[in-house]
């Protein structure tokens, strides 16, 4: 009976022990709390390394220290995406999950970050991946509370951009025609060259309505001019053998 009683004594103290810790997250931690999650956002960039056309390896060097890259070079360059997550404090941590399930799960404290910013490169640029980010408190009276969430997508590679047709001054602002896109559109390959084909031949009629037009607004008046003229010639000509004829 005494074991029993003391059990309970301890499962008592345990569950006021509890009780107390989490009455400590007050209002005023929470809303304090809040503010700091809500201010933790997310932005990606697309940089670029460079290696050697040689030994396929990494060189030392910018992209923008290349000379004639894109030519005949003894360089090339790969492009990388990178996320940058700002604004984690002491008192949250975060966790950042790729909901395409291909990317490591990642827990980040404050103490992982770099005055509060913490970069991570995604895998590659062959899929859109989005990547969702809990923020939870690291408070001590509050701790592992879930506080807020929010959500980055990174980009793929469009290998459309590269099509002839995405050169066209309107349409390389197209969708479609964007180097790298955070959207999966289901136009093809042959749609595009199409849409492309389409534009170039309604310019060719356009710019024959145009010739034709500027022709007339040229010569209109010394073709209509010249036109009256010889019909009057002939007009005269015709009633002078007339009037001979009746003479004779």
């Amino acid at each position: 009976m005494d074991k029993i009683k003391k059990g309970m004594a301890v499962l008592t103290s345990f569950l006021l022990f509890i009780t107390n810790v989490r009455a400590a997250c007050d209002y005023e931690t929470q809303v304090n709390l809040r503010a700091q999650a809500l201010n933790v956002n997310a932005t990606y960039e697309i940089n670029q390394r460079v290696y050697s056309v040689a030994t396929d390896e990494l060189v030392d060097m910018r992209p923008e220290d290349i000379p004639d890259l894109g030519q005949d070079t003894e360089y090339y360059t790969v492009d990388y995406v990178v996320v940058d997550v700002m604004n984690i404090t002491e008192d949250i941590y975060v966790i950042i999950e790729d909901e395409t399930g291909t990317d490591i799960e990642r827990i980040v404290h404050y103490s992982d970050t770099d005055e509060g910013t913490y970069r991570f490169e995604v895998p590659d640029t062959e899929r859109i991946r989005p990547y969702k980010i809990t923020i939870y408190s690291d408070h001590d009276d509050c701790l592992d509370e879930e506080i807020y969430n929010t959500t980055i997508t990174t980009p793929k590679f469009n290998e459309y951009s590269y099509m002839i047709a995405c050169n066209d001054e309107e349409l390389k602002n197209e969708y479609y025609c964007q180097e790298y896109t955070t959207v999966d559109f289901t136009i093809s390959e042959g749609q595009i060259s199409d849409i492309y084909y389409n534009k170039m031949n309604e310019v060719e009629s356009t710019l024959d309505d145009n010739n034709q037009n500027d022709f007339w607004e040229q010569y209109g008046v010394y073709i209509i001019v010249g036109s009256i003229l010889i019909i009057g010639v002939v007009t005269t000509a015709i009633l002078i053998k007339r009037k001979r004829s009746r003479v004779i």
